[in-house]
C-alpha cells in the first residue's frame, strides 16, 4: 500500500509538472501570437500612415501631384479620400493663382514700359528743356518705375520657373569671360556706392556647362545684393574655383552686416526678407525674389546654392555648376 501511494504521488507530481509546462507554453505561445498580431496590425496601419505623411510633406513643399491609395474600406480610407480631394483642390487653386499672376504681371508690364519710355524721352529733352526740379522728379519716377519693372520681371520668372516653362540651353561658358562681364556691369554702381569690387579665378578652372543667360542672371542678382548691403568703404569679391567633385564653385562675398545664422535657411524662399538686415539696405530693399530665382536657376542646371554668414562679419553666397568636359 505504501508503494502504491508513493507511486501515485510520483505520478500525480509528474502530471502536475507536465500540466504546468503545457500551461506555461500555452501562455507563451498566446503572448507571442498576441504580440505578432499587434505587430502585424501596427505595420498594416503604419504603412498607409507613412504614405500619408510622405504625401503631406510633398504638399507642404508645393508638390500637388502626389496621391495616396484608397483601396481599403476603413476610416483610414476615408482620410485618404479626403486628403486626395484636398490635394486636387489645392492644385486647382495653385494653377488659378499662377495664371492670375502671369496675366496681371503681363498686363502691367506693357503700360509700365510706355511710362518709362516717355519719362526717358522727357529727360532727354524731347519736349523741351526741363528745370532742375522737373528733372529730379522725372529721375525719381524712373527709379521707382524700374524697381516696379524689376519686381514684375521677377514674378514672371518665378512663375515660369515653377511651371517648368523657362527653357534653359546649357553649353560651354568661359569662366573668366563670365566673371569679367558680370563685374563690368556693376563697376559704375560700385563706384557710386564707394565699394571696392574684385574677382579671382582659379587657373585650373576654364569652362563650365551652363545656360549663359541663367548664369548671368545669378551672378547679377548676387552681386547686386552684395552691393546693396555693403557699406561705403567695404568690399565685394567674386571668385570661382574647381572642387574635387567635377563641379565649379562660384562665390560672392561682401563685408556687409551679415545674416543671423538662424535666418540663413529662409534666404532662398520667395518674398523672404531678413528683418535684422533689411533696414540696412542701401536703396530699395527689394522684393525678396532675387535669391529665390537664383536657387531655381542653379538647381535647374544641376547645381546647388547656399549662404554662409555671421552677424557683423559679412556674407558669402556660393553655388555650383557642372564642369564642361575638358574644362
Amino acid at each position: 500500500a505504501a508503494y502504491r501511494e508513493a507511486a501515485l504521488r510520483e505520478s500525480l507530481s509528474w502530471v502536475r509538472d507536465w500540466a504546468d509546462r503545457r500551461q506555461r507554453l500555452a501562455l507563451l505561445l498566446g503572448s507571442a501570437a498576441a504580440v505578432l498580431a499587434a505587430v502585424l496590425s501596427a505595420a498594416a496601419l503604419l504603412r498607409p500612415l507613412g504614405r500619408l505623411a510622405e504625401a503631406a510633406g510633398r504638399v507642404a513643399a508645393g508638390d500637388f501631384t502626389g496621391r495616396v491609395p484608397e483601396n481599403s474600406s476603413d476610416e483610414l480610407a476615408l482620410v485618404s479620400r479626403e486628403f486626395n480631394r484636398m490635394t486636387d483642390r489645392l492644385a486647382e487653386l495653385d494653377e488659378l493663382k499662377a495664371g492670375f499672376v502671369t496675366r496681371v504681371t503681363h498686363d502691367l508690364r506693357a503700360p509700365l514700359s510706355g511710362i518709362l519710355g516717355q519719362a526717358d524721352m522727357l529727360l532727354g529733352g524731347y519736349k523741351g528743356k526741363l528745370s532742375g526740379q522737373q528733372e529730379e522728379s522725372l529721375r525719381s519716377m524712373l527709379r521707382s518705375g524700374k524697381e516696379l519693372a524689376e519686381l514684375i520681371d521677377n514674378i514672371i520668372d518665378v512663375t515660369r520657373l515653377e511651371a517648368g516653362a523657362l527653357k534653359l540651353e546649357p553649353g560651354p561658358i568661359d569662366v573668366e569671360e563670365a566673371i569679367g562681364s558680370a563685374l563690368e556691369t556693376h563697376q559704375a554702381r560700385a563706384a557710386q556706392l564707394r565699394v571696392t569690387v574684385s574677382s579671382h579665378r582659379q587657373p585650373e578652372l576654364e569652362l563650365v556647362r551652363a545656360d549663359p543667360q541663367a548664369l548671368r542672371r545669378v551672378l547679377d542678382n548676387l552681386l547686386s545684393n552684395a552691393l546693396k548691403f555693403t557699406p561705403a568703404g567695404g568690399a565685394v569679391s567674386l571668385s570661382a574655383r574647381r572642387d574635387n567633385h567635377r563641379e565649379a564653385v562660384f562665390s560672392v562675398s561682401d563685408t556687409g552686416p551679415g545674416v543671423p545664422e538662424h535666418r540663413l535657411g529662409d534666404l532662398f524662399k520667395k518674398f523672404s526678407q531678413v528683418p535684422e538686415t533689411a533696414k540696412r539696405s542701401r536703396g530699395h530693399p527689394g522684393s525678396g525674389l532675387g535669391l529665390a530665382i537664383c536657387r531655381e536657376l542653379v538647381e535647374a542646371q544641376g547645381g546647388r546654392i547656399w549662404a554662409e554668414s555671421r552677424p557683423g562679419e559679412g556674407a558669402r553666397f556660393s553655388f555650383t555648376l557642372p564642369l564642361e568636359a575638358g574644362g
